[in-house]
């Protein structure tokens, strides 16, 4: 089963939420969308945390809305979230110059700036 396939089967109460997660883990599409947000904040050190915290994220709101007409829209979305928590993270955890950050974030500086 594919990923949509098996949250609409847990909306309809032929699947639970731990099928969700088996099917999340070895579906490709996931990966490769916490990778392109990774990539794209420059923390692509961190695409199995990304790509764990978007799971947890997929599960929870499971239960709260419905998610099952673009799934990976919500995951994409929740990924380049999750990105932009982690850059203003890292950000805060020392205390650098605007320049120190500037050379460590490069173009995802505008993230740890804009609207904290």
């Amino acid at each position: 089963m594919k990923l949509p396939e098996v949250v609409a089967a847990f909306h309809e109460g032929r699947a639970t939420a731990d099928d969700v997660a088996r099917v999340y883990y070895s579906d490709r599409d996931t990966m490769y969308i916490a990778l392109g947000a990774c990539n794209k904040a420059n923390v692509s050190d961190a695409v199995e945390d990304i790509h764990q915290e978007i799971c947890i994220r997929t599960i929870a709101m499971l239960n709260k809305s419905e998610i099952t007409r673009n799934i990976y829209g919500f995951i994409k979305i929740a990924a380049r979230n999750a990105c932009i928590d982690l850059v203003r993270r890292r950000a805060r955890r020392k205390e650098n110059s605007l320049e120190e950050i500037i050379d460590k974030f490069g173009d995802s500086t505008h993230l740890i700036i804009t609207d904290s």
